[in-house]
């Protein structure tokens, strides 16, 4: 049971350092940035990204606030409450871990798509 366990908390270092690194990626900064602002070392951050180590929880929570991501999706892989959402994996991605320009660009693209349904549609929505 504690092999199990442990090879358990291995597989959640590499998943968790895999989405830390791609967050980090799609904010275009690299190790030595993040460090600086983690106020860390570069060392910690390719540890973790590598799945050697883990954040404490409060430079979780720091990392989280500076990226402007979801803890859920960090440490899980998936946000609070998505099950019931049916939305593509890229749009779910801009929207748990996107940079500021890719949630403007996704913004943008849903106030045109909005604008662009039928009235019909539209009426009946916001009466439901």
């Amino acid at each position: 049971m504690i092999r199990g366990n442990n090879m358990r908390i291995i597989e959640l270092k590499k998943e968790i350092g895999k989405r830390i690194s791609e967050i980090r990626l799609d904010h275009n900064l690299t190790q030595e940035q993040l460090s600086e602002m983690l106020d860390c070392t570069c060392k910690h951050i390719t540890s973790v990204e590598n799945g050697k180590g883990f954040m404490s929880i409060a430079m979780l929570m720091d990392f989280c606030e500076l990226m402007d991501c979801n803890m859920e999706y960090v440490i899980r892989g998936r946000c609070l409450n998505t099950e019931s959402i049916e939305l593509p994996d890229e749009i779910m991605r801009i929207l748990v871990s996107g940079n500021q320009n890719e949630k403007r660009r996704l913004k943008k693209y849903m106030e045109t798509y909005v604008e662009l349904m039928p009235p019909v549609y539209k009426r009946r929505k916001r009466s439901e």
